[in-house]
């Protein structure tokens, strides 16, 4: 069985990659072990998908709980990965607090000294700024947050059009601005498991793929390493 692993900063990520690599891998193929770290230490948060024993892939989801850790974290740890037979593994990090012109800097910067070993691959990926850039060109989740968040009260109240604004390169803040569209109807967005996971369940995965993917050059860069590790 094939086993990959994917590092992320925060719940956010944790909750949307869960869900992402669910839709992605199709019932039945990928046994999915969600873990965070407190302490220095990995805690089981829970398993999902197919049993462990019938999987084609086994994928650890980590939470490395803190901004800035995911290559520090990973490398820590790579051995211990190939130990348990990790060949892929991923670390997902945001561009923010960092400005925008520092973007592919960074990204290079994070991709050297992975301490490469055939025995397994290790790659970095850039949430640019940060995952809510892609919540908000997800057009189709906003009226199932709210049936008055229509494309263009949203346009309205927002000064962002989903359709066309890529949110990674046009908002400074894609997190303070998807509070504000949802403020505006009385909810918030506040990262909040809660607030997360009703984002998260809301968002329409085929137009994340499709869509959203051809307006995001960090989704697209995202997506092909999921796609890589063979999840999908």
């Amino acid at each position: 069985m094939k086993k990959v692993a994917v590092f992320v900063e925060g719940w956010t990520e944790f909750f949307f990659v869960a869900r992402l690599i669910e839709e992605m891998a199709g019932f039945g193929r990928v046994h999915l072990r969600m873990e965070h770290q407190h302490g220095g230490t990995p805690h089981l948060y829970r398993k999902v998908g197919a049993p462990e024993e019938a999987a084609e892939i086994e994928v650890l989801l980590m939470n490395c709980c803190g901004d800035g850790k995911v290559k520090s974290y990973i490398l820590e740890r790579r051995q211990l990965l190939i130990n348990r037979g990790y060949s892929f593994v991923i670390g997902l990090q945001d561009l923010f607090p960092k400005p925008l012109g520092d973007w592919e800097k960074f990204e290079a910067g994070l991709n050297q000294d992975l301490d490469d070993d055939p025995r397994v691959k290790i790659v970095m990926a850039l949430q640019v700024m940060e995952a809510e850039a892609w919540f908000l060109n997800e057009s189709k989740h906003y009226e199932k947050i709210h049936p008055r968040l229509t494309i263009p009260y949203v346009k309205a109240v927002a000064e962002f059009d989903p359709l066309s604004d890529p949110a990674e390169t046009k908002v400074p803040h894609p997190a303070k601005l998807l509070d504000r569209i949802y403020k505006s109807v009385d909810l918030g967005y506040a990262k909040r498991e809660s607030e997360v996971r009703r984002t998260v369940d809301a968002l329409d995965y085929e137009e994340l793929f499709v869509t959203v993917r051809a307006m995001s050059k960090s989704l697209s860069g995202f997506l092909s390493q999921l796609e890589t590790a063979g999840i999908c």
